[in-house]
């Protein structure tokens, strides 16, 4: 079972492997496009895209908005590149940066800032540039979950270059009229932000609705076991045991094509059966309820079969990016989420053992209770 909803600030939520030990794979694909990436290889809305480019799943043209998504917003100037990985998926570059003056947060001295490189050469966008030693920035930054430092992420939206001479003293930077200019814009949109996820909990905290409806596709000619997943919740629609508020309960609306967005309730889940996915992959309808079930906090679930082609429907929609393009081809190379480093399947685990709320999670049980007990808690 493969699960992505809600979001923690700053990144895709990303299993700690060396807690959680067990892998589970292929019968059940549980995605949902409602959370953001602040290095912004997961793409939510809008019209498909090419390699390499990205869409966020808010306004960033509105400042208030993204000052809202920031933890951080301030003058700095880089002083040199410290590290780079590459997961084979996307290099991720970390640099180190004083900062001048911050507008928010309380971010001072000098801090490590990331920033992400699709599959380790193709920019995040088309406008997208390394960080340039001696360079000064206004940095609107998200704080990362994995200690990885500030991250920015498309560079038109998050990094603003600032029209000053390298190595500029700290008073010529923010003395500068660019400087000036940018202080004003961004403290206004300060003192107006916007959250951009009004509905989404912050990062660790669990929060699950106490009834959900799960709206079942099929082809008619479903899988057993998609079959036998459903009438599971039909049968028992599995009410919280202790009448606490930590476990959804289930409750089954069928449909034959989810065409239209506004069909399903909001926070609802679709679960797919697989064949149906694998019949409509190239569906252009079912590419736009893909993108505008974001926007809906819709969760997405494919049962039975080979759920990977739920990822190709994602792909082809502009919503998910999972492959990678072959230079040599042109190609995508589509790849399961787990295979990355650090692998993006499970939950990410707290200290005190309980997981933040969770991200992606695949399994290949064949126990019916526990898929559905997966889905419900998830």
């Amino acid at each position: 079972m493969c699960a992505q909803r809600g979001k923690e600030k700053g990144a895709i939520v990303i299993m700690n492997s060396d807690k959680v030990k067990k892998f589970l794979f292929g019968t059940i694909v549980v995605v949902a496009i409602a959370a953001v990436s602040a290095v912004a290889y997961t793409s939510l809305t809008g019209d498909n895209l090419g390699p390499g480019e990205v869409q966020w799943a808010f306004d960033v043209s509105d400042d208030r908005k993204l000052v809202g998504w920031a933890d951080s917003v301030f003058f700095g100037q880089v002083r040199e590149k410290v590290g780079e990985t590459n997961t084979g998926e996307f290099t991720e570059t970390q640099f180190k940066v004083k900062v001048l003056e911050a507008l928010k947060g309380s971010v001072n001295g000098t801090v490590i800032v990331s920033k992400t490189q699709y599959d380790g050469q193709t920019p995040m966008s088309f406008n997208d540039e390394s960080l340039k030693p001696g360079k000064s920035y206004l940095f609107i930054t998200n704080t990362n979950s994995e200690k990885r430092g500030h991250m920015i992420g498309a560079y038109d939206s998050t990094l603003i270059e600032l029209r000053v001479p390298k190595h500029a003293d700290k008073e010529e930077v923010l003395n500068s009229q660019h400087a000036e200019k940018l202080r004003e814009r961004f403290t206004e949109a300060i003192e107006n932000q916007i959250d951009p996820f009004p509905n989404e909990p912050s990062g660790g905290e669990i929060v699950h609705n106490p009834s959900v409806n799960v709206y079942a596709v099929s082809t008619g000619q479903s899988s057993r076991i998609f079959d036998q997943f459903i009438a599971e919740i039909e049968n028992n629609n599995f009410p919280p045991n202790d009448g606490s508020e930590h476990v959804n309960s289930l409750k089954v609306v069928r449909k034959n094509s989810p065409v239209d967005v506004s069909e399903v309730k909001e926070g609802a889940i679709v679960a797919f059966d697989s064949k149906w996915v694998q019949a409509n992959v190239d569906n252009s309808k079912f590419h736009g309820f893909l993108k505008n079930a974001a926007s809906k906090r819709i969760g997405l679930v494919a049962i039975g079969g080979d759920t990977s082609k739920l990822f190709r429907a994602l792909h082809l929609a502009g919503v998910h990016k999972f492959g990678r393009e072959n230079k040599d081809s042109g190609n995508f190379i589509y790849r399961n989420p787990a295979h990355n480093d650090p692998p993006m399947v499970g939950y990410k685990l707290m200290d005190d053992g309980e997981h933040t709320y969770p991200s992606i999670l695949i399994s290949n049980s064949r126990e019916i209770d526990e898929l559905v007990e997966a889905l419900r808690s998830w």
